[in-house]
């Protein structure tokens, strides 16, 4: 997701949460809408921005659901910052050095790097059966 990308213009590209919502809506509807509960393809905008409402059952759905980003304990933009400070380090990064870096609690911290480690793990090993 942030791979090639300097910490620079990391920060310049997601310098607030509106930049990161902008950009997660981008990714996450890139190939249109589809409504997770009756399968239909309108929608209308939702209750809050970055939501997008079913213009058939009405289902509402934030741009974090189905994603990495569900139920996250911190903002969207210390999310992204937690994200990127994780990939982009060569030899990993501790928990503790993480909570510190984006000022959560630890227990926040390992929760999303188990979640960007597990979102991971498809890539890795489609490259490594490319290889």
């Amino acid at each position: 997701m942030f791979e090639g990308i300097n910490s620079i213009d990391f920060y310049a590209q997601f310098h607030n949460d509106e930049t990161c919502y902008k950009y997660l809506a981008d990714l996450k509807w890139k190939d249109g809408y589809i409504c997770k509960k009756c399968k239909h393809t309108s929608y209308s905008k939702g209750n809050l921005p970055y939501y997008r409402r079913c213009k058939n059952c009405g289902y509402d759905e934030s741009v974090t659901a189905h994603t990495m980003f569900h139920k996250c304990k911190m903002g969207i933009q210390k999310a992204f910052v937690s994200m990127y400070e994780i990939i982009s380090s060569k030899k990993g990064i501790a928990s503790t050095t993480l909570s510190e870096k984006v000022s959560v609690n630890i227990k926040t911290a390992w929760l999303i790097r188990r979640k960007v480690q597990e979102s991971m793990k498809p890539s890795c090993k489609k490259n490594s059966k490319n290889m």
